[in-house]
């Protein structure tokens, strides 16, 4: 860590003095400002890969998502002491609603996939009587059959016992 220090210090003096002397005050400013923040990129660069400065923010990464789990958790607690509802139970509802609506939807396509299986049936059976129709004159008797070889219907009325 000190290296880096050193070698950037070393670095931003050396841009102090980078300019040229017959250069203009703006261009020499220019110079110098170009140096000294490439020693700032450079010190920047180096400083934020090293070992320490990657486990430093991991750390402070962890303990800033515990804070905000902790703060949060807090928050659920006060709102339920007040009666009131927390985030939590919202998103608890909220995804209990989507399950609901998952299954509702599911319900739906499986009926609707009966409903069109019923009707390839219906369409198939009305194209079957359509073909035996052709077949019976206008009172329903195939065609060749006498009005005596059609069963009898039973009618069914009581008889009353006389």
């Amino acid at each position: 860590m000190l290296d880096l220090w050193t070698d950037f210090m070393t670095k931003l003096m050396a841009a102090s003095t980078a300019f040229t002397p017959t250069a203009t005050p703006p261009e020499a400013a220019r110079e110098i400002r170009s140096a000294s923040l490439r020693a700032w990129t450079e010190f920047w660069e180096r400083m934020m890969r090293t070992p320490e400065f990657l486990q430093s923010m991991r750390q402070s990464l962890a303990a800033n998502i515990e804070l905000r789990k902790q703060f949060s958790d807090l928050m659920g607690q006060v709102q339920h002491e007040f009666q009131g509802v927390s985030r939590q139970d919202m998103d608890q509802l909220m995804r209990a609603l989507r399950r609901v609506e998952h299954r509702i939807s599911d319900g739906i396509d499986r009926i609707g996939d009966r409903v069109d299986e019923l009707h390839r049936r219906l369409d198939a059976l009305e194209v079957r009587r359509e073909g035996d129709d052709s077949n019976h004159d206008e009172h329903g008797r195939r065609s060749g059959e006498a009005a005596s070889d059609q069963p009898r219907r039973r009618s069914h009325k009581r008889r009353s016992k006389e």
